[in-house]
């Protein structure tokens, strides 16, 4: 008997319940198992215990900590178990309206950058892209 290989899993960081409700769809229809967080200082604890293949990683979050999206990204990046983990920042930031997509990911050490309102397959296709 061969055992099937492990389903990737995807941790969904957004605070938008409806947003959340369609992610954890598409992507568990896909094939991924999903796990979802929607307030922002919950992440850096669950998020060594969970180890996920990918982060899908809202920048506007509520905490009252202070924590955005960003700051989230650079202090997982500081984490070494969380080394291999690729993070996705997913936003309604534009990038004509700040930094560019490239420069944003190279500062807080994102791994991609998909704005919002984004295509599901694209989202589709850039997880399996980072998550062979």
């Amino acid at each position: 008997m061969v055992a099937e290989p492990r389903r990737k899993l995807v941790y969904v960081v957004e605070d938008d319940e409806e947003q959340l409700f369609v992610l954890r769809m598409l992507l568990s229809d896909a094939g991924f198992d999903v796990v979802t967080e929607s307030e922002a200082d919950r992440v850096l604890d669950s998020v060594q215990t969970l180890n996920p293949d990918v982060i899908l990683l809202d920048v506007m979050l509520p905490s009252r900590l202070g924590l955005d999206g960003f700051d989230l990204c650079r202090r997982m990046r500081q984490m070494p178990a969380l080394a291999g983990v690729k993070i996705i920042i997913v936003s309604a930031i534009a990038e004509g309206t700040g930094p560019s997509r490239g420069k944003m990911v190279e500062q807080v050490g994102a791994d991609d950058f998909l704005v919002k309102p984004y295509d599901p397959p694209v989202l589709i296709e850039r997880i399996r892209e980072l998550s062979p």
